[in-house]
C-alpha cells in the first residue's frame, strides 16, 4: 500500500484541517499515513496556505497509489 504524507508550510492557515484529515485517515486506516511534514517555505515563492499530498514512492504501483487516493476521498466524503 502506498503511504500518504501531507506537506504544508509552517504558517499554513489550513493546519487544523490537515491535522484532522491525517488523524481521521490514521484512525480508519492505521499505518497508511506518514503524518504531516511542516516545511519552511518562503511566501514569495509559494502560497503559504497550500497543502501538498505525497502519495507513495517509486516502488509503489499505480494501483497502490490509486488505492491511497481512494482512501483520501473516502475520508473527505465523511
Amino acid at each position: 500500500m502506498a503511504k500518504i504524507i501531507f506537506e504544508v508550510p509552517q504558517s499554513n492557515e489550513n493546519m487544523e484541517f490537515v491535522k484532522k484529515l491525517a488523524s481521521d485517515i490514521e484512525e480508519k486506516y492505521p499505518g497508511i499515513s506518514r503524518g504531516i511534514l511542516e516545511k519552511n517555505v518562503s511566501e514569495e515563492k509559494e502560497n503559504p496556505n497550500i497543502i501538498r499530498i505525497g502519495i507513495g514512492g517509486k516502488h509503489n504501483t499505480l494501483e497502490e497509489k490509486q488505492n491511497a487516493i481512494d482512501i483520501i476521498i473516502d475520508i473527505l466524503e465523511e
